[in-house]
């Protein structure tokens, strides 16, 4: 089977002198990438666990470390760097971390008993090793192992295969019809599946230049996407929305574009509309989650449906089932469950979790809740959990209940979302207080950030006497 070293290895072989990623002032070809993870192998190659840390910025270095992994038989764990330093200590934990490849910037959030390895301080010594590519390894298994939630309530690691990654990079490529003419502009953390699979492997197999931006701001990387031309964008919705303003209020030739993909949540109608009347090409909007290796369903360049998360890749099967496991018509709502070579070789550790959402025939259900329609477009009405999307991060309810209800005053709590204009999505926190307590709001929300992401922190926080409960004591989050 094909792996990812083999892989990069052939598109160096025919686009050795493409320019492959942009960083900054450094403009790195084809040919120079497995030279570079193989200078960095021999650290990891001592590494005496399977797993290693990532803890960087969208950039280069990210994709050095990745492919050293790879050439070394290490398994990658990228690691969320929005994430409270208890957060990741809970998933190196989990992962069984020795090490961790970071920077000067991020290694203040590397657990104590947790080596650390500055790049930016082994860098100026690596000399590229030969003998870690030939012959060529055909990669670890799993292939990378990508968190869910980050939080110490319900992280789970996703292991995916050299085949799942592999399938699902070049299904989106294909799907987006992408070539090495192309030139992608990378703004998403790597350690999300969408950006790891779209702005990284997907343009390492096309041989197309992916334009990495460590740190986002609209404006700067509106500047970096007319430097380059770059012609396809790829960001989760609210990030669109900053692109409208900042193009609303600047100068900028983005005629290059040609593409521009949305996941991580819902497109809605006017971000669409407004999008199109600032860029003057669709925003196509897209579904997948981290256990199918990212992608499912896409809007294609040449047919956009608005309000529809588009149709399967090529290789996915995608059907709609009722609570007894029986396919549903077109139209009609129900669980969206999916199959395919992307689907996850299932959660690190967790076995039971894994047979919940796996069936033994190889049908993942996502816990979403959608519809096709006669054309074969899906639609996403709901979920079957609590997820909360805020910005194009997951938000585990429970976790944020969990928190408020270890503060002193705190008798109960319940965590649900409610619409914002510019995330999607956003927490909000029902609190009922124990007799006497005078906690504030602000207070309340000093107290989450001690312990959550700041994305987990709710945006709102509502006092209430009680709230309201079922027969058996459950809280009816419907109710508020």
């Amino acid at each position: 089977m094909q792996s990812i070293v083999g892989s990069v290895a052939e598109v160096a072989q025919e686009f050795g002198e493409n320019i492959a990623i942009v960083d900054g002032d450094r403009r790195i070809k084809f040919r120079e990438l497995l030279p570079a993870a193989s200078a960095l192998a021999p650290l990891l190659a001592q590494v005496p666990v399977k797993n290693v840390g990532i803890l960087l910025p969208t950039s280069f270095g990210f994709v050095q470390t990745f492919l050293a992994a790879q050439v070394s038989g290490k398994t990658p764990v990228p690691l969320n760097f929005f994430l409270p330093p208890e957060a990741i200590a809970h998933i190196a934990a989990d992962a069984q971390l020795d090490t961790v490849i970071t920077t000067k910037g991020l290694g203040r959030l590397v657990p104590e008993k947790t080596r650390k390895v500055l790049l930016e301080e082994v860098a100026p010594s690596l000399k590229a090793d030969a003998s870690f590519l030939d012959p060529l390894p055909s990669g670890p298994e799993p292939a990378v192992i990508l968190y869910t939630s980050g939080t110490t309530g319900s992280p789970k690691g996703v292991m995916l295969s050299q085949g799942n990654l592999l399938a699902n990079a070049l299904a989106s490529r294909a799907h987006y019809q992408i070539d090495e003419s192309y030139c992608i502009l990378g703004i998403l953390p790597l350690f999300h599946t969408f950006a790891l699979v779209v702005t990284m492997l997907l343009p390492l197999l096309a041989g197309a230049k992916v334009v990495y931006l460590p740190t986002f701001a609209a404006p700067a990387a509106l500047e970096a996407a007319c430097a380059e031309k770059v012609n396809t964008a790829v960001a989760v919705a609210p990030i669109y929305r900053l692109f409208i303003r900042s193009k609303l209020q600047g100068d900028y030739d983005t005629s290059s574009v040609r593409i521009a993909i949305a996941g991580g949540g819902p497109v809605t109608l006017d971000l669409g509309e407004a999008f199109e009347r600032a860029f003057g090409i669709p925003l196509l909007e897209g579904y997948g989650l981290t256990e199918a290796a990212c992608v499912v369903s896409a809007n294609p360049p040449e047919k956009n449906k608005q309000g529809t998360a588009g149709v399967p890749l090529g290789n996915v099967e995608l059907k709609i089932m009722d609570d007894q496991g029986r396919e549903l018509p077109s139209g009609e709502d129900g669980a969206i469950c999916v199959k395919g070579p992307c689907v996850m070789q299932g959660y690190l550790n967790r076995p039971d979790e894994t047979s919940q959402v796996l069936s033994p025939d190889g049908w993942l259900n996502t816990g979403d809740i959608g519809h096709l329609d006669a054309e074969g477009y899906l639609t996403i009405t709901g979920r079957e959990k609590e997820l909360i999307k805020t910005g194009g991060e997951n938000v585990w309810p429970q976790d944020v209940e969990d928190v408020l209800e270890s503060h002193e005053e705190v008798a109960e709590a319940a965590v649900k979302a409610v619409p914002d204009k510019l995330r999607g999505e956003v927490p909000k926190a029902f609190v009922v207080l124990k007799e006497g307590a005078k906690v504030t709001e602000a207070a309340l929300r000093d107290f989450c950030r001690k312990s959550l992401a700041p994305y987990e922190v709710p945006r709102y926080i509502e006092f209430r006497e009680s709230l309201p409960k079922g027969p058996t004591g459950k809280i009816l989050k419907r109710a508020l």
